[in-house]
C-alpha cells in the first residue's frame, strides 16, 4: 500500500495544482473560542487542499453564480482567503472564525461550539454541507464539484456459498473509516512506550479482504439472505475500488461510545506517506495518493484533549496548525505521528511521458 513513486519530485507535482496565487503563502492561525480546536484542525485541513482551493477562487471571483448568497461555502471561501492574505486588508498574525462558528448550526445542528467535539465528524458536516450548496437544482450529489474531489465509489459482491449466485452492489463513498484489529500489530514500536503500532497499510488491506458471512443460529436475521436459496445461508462478501476519489481521507476510529460516555483507543499508529488503492481494483487506472495532512487527538476522550493539524504548505514544507499558533516542522514529523485521527491523501497525477 505505501509504495514510493521511482522518482523524487512529488512534492513538485502537489505544488503544481496549487492555483498561482499561493506560492510563497502560508496561511495564518485560527482564535480558539474555548473548545472550537475540533473546528480550527478540520477548517485548516480543509483549506490546505489544492483542489478545494481551485474552487473556493471560482467562488471568490463568481464563478459560481447558483450559489447562495448567505451560503456556508461563501463563509467558507471568504474566511480561507483572509487566513490566505488574499485579500486587500491589514495582514493579521490570526484570524478570528466567528461566521464559520455562527454557520455551525447549518454545518451540524448537533454539534455545539461549547463542548469539545469530534473533528472527523465536523469536517465531513461540512464537505456535506458544501457539496448541498454546490450541486446545481435537480441535479444529484454525485454531480456536485465536491463530489469530484472526495467521492469514490466502491463496488461490493457477495457470493452465496451454496449456490454461486452473486449480488453486486455499488456505494458511494467519502472516507474510509478503519477500525482497530489487535492482530494486526505492527512489529514498530512507540517512542514513548514501546508499544507496538497499529499498521494503516495492513488496516486499509482488512478493510478490502474477503469476509465470509454466517448465520447465527440465536439472530433469525442475521447472514445473507438468498433470493435464489430462499434462504440464509453462508457468502463471501468483497469490496473493490470502482472509482478512486482525488482527496481520499482516511479516518481511525479511534472512539468508542457507551452511553453518555466515550473511551479513546490509545493505540499508536503507524502510516505511509503513499498509498497504492491500484491493488483493490479491477481499474487500469493509477490510484497512487500522497499524504498532504494529518489531524492528531491529544487526549483521553472525544470531550477532552486537543486537536491540531499538521498540512503541507504549497512549496512542499510542513506546518503544525495548533489554533492560532503555527510551528515548522519536518516532514519526518508529520509522517510520525502515532495520535493521529484522520490522514489526507491526494492522488497523484500520472507522469507525463517527455
Amino acid at each position: 500500500v505505501g509504495e514510493t513513486p521511482s522518482d523524487t519530485e512529488e512534492a513538485g507535482r502537489i505544488a503544481r495544482t496549487w492555483p498561482k496565487s499561493f506560492q510563497n503563502r502560508k496561511p495564518v492561525g485560527l482564535i480558539n473560542f474555548g473548545v472550537t480546536c475540533y473546528m480550527n484542525s478540520a477548517i485548516q485541513t480543509m483549506i490546505h487542499i489544492p483542489a478545494v482551493q481551485q474552487y473556493l477562487l471560482a467562488v471568490q471571483a463568481n464563478k459560481h453564480k447558483q450559489l447562495p448568497p448567505r451560503s456556508v461555502t461563501h463563509t467558507l471561501s471568504e474566511l480561507s482567503a483572509r487566513m490566505w492574505g488574499l485579500l486587500k486588508e491589514k495582514h493579521s498574525k490570526y484570524i478570528n472564525p466567528k461566521k464559520m462558528v455562527q454557520r455551525l448550526d447549518d454545518i451540524n445542528c448537533m454539534m455545539s461550539e461549547w463542548q469539545q467535539e469530534d473533528s472527523h465528524e465536523y469536517f465531513m458536516s461540512l464537505m456535506s454541507r458544501l457539496q448541498e450548496d454546490s450541486t446545481p437544482k435537480g441535479k444529484k450529489l454525485s454531480e456536485s464539484v465536491i463530489y469530484d474531489i472526495f467521492g469514490g465509489l466502491l463496488e461490493q459482491e457477495v457470493v452465496c456459498q451454496e449456490c454461486k449466485s452473486d449480488s453486486i452492489t455499488k456505494q458511494e463513498f467519502y472516507d474510509l473509516s478503519l477500525g482497530f484489529n489487535k492482530r494486526r500489530l505492527s512489529n514498530e514500536v512507540s517512542a514513548d512506550d514501546n508499544a507496538p503500532k497499529y499498521s494503516i497499510e495492513r488496516a486499509i488491506r482488512d478493510f478490502f479482504s474477503l469476509e465470509t458471512i454466517r448465520p447465527d443460529k440465536s439472530d433469525a436475521s442475521s447472514g445473507y439472505y438468498c433470493e435464489k436459496c430462499r434462504k440464509r445461508t453462508v457468502a463471501t462478501k468483497k469490496s473493490t475500488v470502482e472509482k478512486s476519489p482525488q482527496t481520499l481521507l482516511v479516518h481511525m476510529k479511534r472512539f468508542k461510545f457507551n452511553g453518555n460516555s466515550s473511551l479513546k483507543v490509545k493505540q499508536p499508529i503507524v502510516y505511509q506517506k503513499y498509498l497504492d488503492l491500484g491493488k483493490f481494483s479491477r481499474q487500469a487506472e493509477p490510484m497512487t495518493y500522497q499524504l498532504i495532512s494529518v489531524i492528531v487527538h491529544e487526549g483521553r476522550s472525544i470531550l477532552s484533549g486537543h486537536y491540531v493539524a499538521h498540512c503541507m504548505q504549497p512549496d512542499g514544507t510542513w506546518a503544525t496548525y495548533d489554533d492560532e499558533y503555527i510551528n515548522k516542522i519536518d516532514a519526518r514529523s508529520a509522517l510520525n505521528d502515532p495520535s493521529a485521527y484522520c490522514l489526507l491523501y491526494t492522488k497523484l497525477r500520472p507522469r507525463s511521458k517527455r
